[in-house]
Formats: C-alpha cells, sequence, structure tokens
C-alpha cells in the first residue's frame, strides 16, 4: 500500500511540472540580450549571397536592425516599416503600442525575433518587436 502511494505521489509531482513547463509564460523579447546586432543593409546582402545559410542562421533569434524609418499602420496589432539606403523594406510587428513619433528617414533601432524573408514583397519579416 505504501509503494502505491508513493507512486501516486510521484506520478502527481511529474504531471504537475510537466503542467508548468508547458503552461510558462514565454520569454520578453525587450529584457532578451540580441542574439545578433546588424543593419538592414547587411541582412539583405547576406540574404542575396547566401540565402539558405542566412535564414538558417537568423529564423527564430533575436535581432536588433538598425534602419531608416518608412511608414506605420494599425491601431491594435501596430506595424513599422523600416527601409535601408536602397529602399529594401523590413516589416515589423510590434508588441505593443507606438509611443513614439518618428519623422521619415529617421534612423531607428528595432529589436524583434526574425520570423523569415517574403520572397514576394522583397521583405524581411520581425515579430515581437520593441524599438531601443
Amino acid at each position: 500500500m505504501k509503494r502505491i502511494s508513493w507512486l501516486a505521489v510521484v506520478v502527481f509531482l511529474m504531471a504537475l511540472l510537466v503542467f508548468y513547463y508547458v503552461n510558462r509564460p514565454a520569454p520578453s523579447v525587450e529584457a532578451q540580450a540580441p542574439d545578433f546586432e546588424l543593419t538592414l543593409s547587411q541582412i539583405f546582402e547576406d540574404l542575396e549571397s547566401k540565402p539558405d545559410t542566412t535564414l538558417k542562421k537568423l529564423i527564430d533569434k533575436v535581432v536588433l536592425i538598425e534602419g531608416f524609418y518608412n511608414s506605420q499602420s494599425g491601431d491594435k496589432e501596430p506595424v513599422l516599416i523600416i527601409h535601408d539606403e536602397q529602399g529594401r523594406l523590413a516589416n515589423c510587428s510590434l508588441d505593443g503600442a507606438l509611443e513614439s513619433v518618428f519623422e521619415k528617414g529617421e534612423k531607428i533601432r528595432v529589436k524583434g525575433v526574425f520570423i523569415g524573408f517574403d520572397e514576394l514583397f522583397g521583405e524581411v519579416q520581425l515579430n515581437k518587436c520593441h524599438i531601443e
């Protein structure tokens, strides 16, 4: 009888640990250190020269990119568009309201999770972004 009760306690504790692991909160991108710090031009140059290697290296990583403010859209889920010197774009989905006002062409730094490159529109895609 003691064995069964100890086994029940161990199974309960294991189930509790699994439940916590599955339901733990996601880490904030704002609090994380970036895995890579690049300019938008560097990302596009790397994508042009070695696209597969660059995508494997950057996908799902926190990156800090520097570019120039282009535009923004959306109220509930704001999206920030930045560009490099050649006009190539990055689409940054913000993780909250945009609190700052930027002028077109103003240099900004954005930290977010690199989620891919949209070949149809030629845009770098970032998610959970914050302005640095």
